[in-house]
């Protein structure tokens, strides 16, 4: 490989946002689906594409498939963000293959920009923990004067929603980003007294979730 390119993908498929993309001989992706998906979009020709996800035994192996200028993509937004390409990017560098980030769209950052809440201090945890015990004591845990970030799939968006809810205190602050960059786009924060008054848009919205715990 001459080089990697981390390459920002769309946050959704509805979304009209485009760049011209690097003169590229190859794709990493996290499915073929969605690998050729992004080709297609970007009026690329249809290139090889190899798959590094949560299978991917030995990312390093995918360091040779060219000789050439390979780029990497996640299913939405950066790449190396929440997704297996960081175990790539560390093998690149490991060696001495050169690596550049092309800059785009990111869920994490648009809602934190979004949230109104300050940027001087704030963390990203991932996915909430599935059980229920363990996401009680996450929460807890988190330390206030700062926003943290979450993720979560579609379908638990409803779940976790309620959840936090139920074990924020009422005066906590919550941002619920979601469909971010579509049609459907929808972010608004308030304290958790007043959340319990409103409601989610109804289906299965991707989201970001963003809390800054009260500091009194």
């Amino acid at each position: 490989m001459k080089k990697l390119y981390l390459l920002p993908n769309i946050l959704h498929e509805e979304s009209s946002w485009s760049y011209a993309p690097p003169l590229l001989d190859a794709l990493i992706a996290e499915s073929e689906k969605g690998g050729y998906s992004f080709l297609k979009r970007m009026g690329l020709p249809r290139l090889p594409v190899y798959l590094l996800n949560e299978h991917t035994e030995r990312p390093e192996e995918l360091l040779k498939v060219t000789e050439d200028n390979v780029g990497l993509i996640s299913d939405a937004g950066l790449p190396c963000l929440a997704d297996p390409g960081s175990s790539l990017v560390a093998a690149a560098q490991k060696r001495g293959i050169p690596v550049e980030a092309v800059p785009g769209p990111c869920s994490i950052t648009l809602a934190l920009q979004l949230s109104g809440f300050s940027g001087q201090a704030f963390a990203f945890h991932g996915y909430f923990p599935r059980e229920e015990k363990d996401l009680l004591a996450k929460i807890r845990s988190l330390p206030k004067g700062m926003a943290h970030l979450f993720i979560e799939t579609p379908y638990r968006t409803e779940k976790l929603f309620k959840a936090l809810l139920t074990i924020l205190q009422p005066q906590d602050q919550l941002c619920m980003a979601l469909e971010l960059m579509g049609p459907g786009q929808f972010v608004e924060t308030h304290a958790v007294q007043e959340w319990k008054n409103r409601s989610l848009p109804s289906g299965k919205p991707r989201a970001v979730f963003v809390i800054q715990k009260a500091t009194s």
